[in-house]
């Protein structure tokens, strides 16, 4: 009540104060400043009943503190202690030794793909000329996808042809009289060829043996003997006619051969003209810089990506497009080393969807990377193809299916489920419950597969292992 009062004196004499102030009648300075002094004094008499009041309030406060915490201390002491409950070990499993099958499997993620897929690369650096092509777009055998800026290349090329066409239309009429030359001449030889006086010889020489054994008989008989001389003299210059003809005629086969010869090789240094051949060289080069500076489509398929854009820079053999055919798909996965010495070419799969263990799809491994198997070194994949199934009927590109495949499949073998068994510094061993007694046993082991571990030695069927 007191504070209060004070208070609302103070309230009051602050009021007055900036009244009195703030007032300009000089009559009125003087009540003011006693007014104001009145106000100082009792401000400073609230501040000190103020403090008063705090250092009281803290006082009782710790007399509190200290009568809980004796009072706590004195209930401690008289207090009786809660006794600590006994833990309930827990009792360990046991496993018997059964005998049964393990089957070790292998299973992976894999994601449907094209079976024909090809990266296409620029095989020379170059700034993008033209990109006629986007993704998801069909393209033809031999349509051009995108090429560099090539427009100095395609003038040079387009002049050497030019070159080149006049020069071999020039080239080819002077062939074509060549090759008329040679026809000629071998026509002139066929037809000294079916002259030949062989015949004319034979004949001339059985007349000549006529007429030496007619003079013979005339000689015996001696009747007609001039005539018989003048016919062995006749005979005998038909025979030299003859043969001087057949020296002619074989003199003019072999000056006609040459000239066929040597039509030939005229015809031959024009086909094989060093200009034209290096004009033709030179337009092959220039084609097979404007081929490396093309992407032609190597097949009929689909753009699955283009990794390029007018006006970039790009370097030789960078991915540029990816063409795929896919009409006809198929499983690929990415496997490590040590996976991939687990299998070969051709073993059995099993695939299914994700979460979908119920529908699955026979398949086999078509192929392995190198050098595990004979797939191809630029694609660094696992390839699976199923068996029955037409994959682009059912999925998708990209769709992703779960691949189990079965290593070794063991039937009548001992086996322990995986926890049964121990390990330290290598040595593997189990605990084997014998009555009451506990005995440590070293195992050997084969293959493991879905939570079962073959036992090869140290155990028999029945006896009873202590897990962990």
């Amino acid at each position: 009540m007191s504070e209060g009062l004070h208070s609302l004196s103070a309230q009051n004499d602050r009021e007055a104060a900036e009244i009195c102030l703030t007032s300009p009648s000089s009559r009125d300075k003087l009540p003011c400043a006693k007014s104001t002094l009145t106000l100082e004094v009792q401000i400073l008499m609230f501040q000190q009943k103020t403090l008063s009041g705090v250092l009281l309030l803290i006082a009782a406060a710790s007399m509190l503190l200290l009568a809980g915490c004796s009072f706590s201390r004195s209930e401690d002491a008289e207090a009786t202690p809660t006794p600590i409950p006994t833990s309930i070990v827990p009792e360990k499993p046991t496993y018997p030794v059964r005998r049964g099958k393990v089957i070790e499997t292998l299973d992976f993620t894999g994601r449907v793909s094209p079976v024909v897929e090809e990266q296409l690369v620029f095989e020379t650096p170059g700034l993008v000329g033209e990109v006629n092509v986007k993704s998801d777009e069909w393209v033809n055998t031999g349509d051009i996808l995108a090429e560099l800026e090539v427009s100095d290349l395609k003038d040079q090329l387009a002049q050497a042809q030019a070159a080149l066409d006049s020069v071999l239309s020039q080239q080819a009429q002077r062939v074509a009289d060549a090759e008329a030359a040679l026809h000629g001449t071998e026509l002139n030889l066929a037809i000294t060829q079916a002259r030949d006086p062989s015949p004319q010889i034979t004949i001339a020489d059985v007349a000549l043996t006529r007429a030496q054994t007619a003079l013979e008989n005339a000689q015996a008989t001696g009747q007609n003997i001039p005539e018989a001389e003048l016919d062995l003299k006749v005979a005998q210059a038909k025979y030299d006619e003859a043969f001087q003809a057949r020296q002619v005629f074989s003199y003019t086969v072999q000056l006609q051969e040459q000239e066929v010869d040597l039509a030939r090789m005229r015809l031959q240094r024009l086909d094989t003209a060093l200009d034209v051949e290096e004009m033709r060289l030179a337009v092959e080069r220039l084609n097979a810089q404007l081929a490396d500076a093309r992407l032609i489509a190597p097949f009929d398929g689909q753009v699955l990506a283009v990794a390029i854009r007018k006006g970039q820079e790009v370097d030789a053999f960078d991915p540029a497009v990816i063409l795929i055919d896919p009409g006809e798909l198929e499983i690929r996965a990415e496997l490590s080393d040590s996976e991939l010495e687990l299998l070969t070419e051709d073993m059995p799969v099993t695939a299914a969807p994700p979460g979908k263990p119920g529908e699955q799809m026979q398949g086999h491994i078509s192929s392995l990377p190198y050098p595990y198997g004979s797939g191809d070194q630029t694609i660094a994949a696992t390839r699976v193809m199923l068996d029955s199934t037409a994959m682009e009927d059912q999925f998708d590109l990209g769709d992703r299916l779960e691949i189990l495949v079965v290593l070794v499949n063991k039937d009548d073998v001992l086996w322990l489920p995986v926890q049964a068994l121990r390990n330290f510094e290598g040595r593997k061993f189990v605990v084997v419950q014998d009555g009451a007694t506990q005995i440590r046993k070293d195992v050997k082991t084969g293959i493991e597969g879905e939570g079962r571990v073959e036992i090869t030695e140290g155990l028999t069927e029945g006896e009873v292992i202590i897990g962990q």
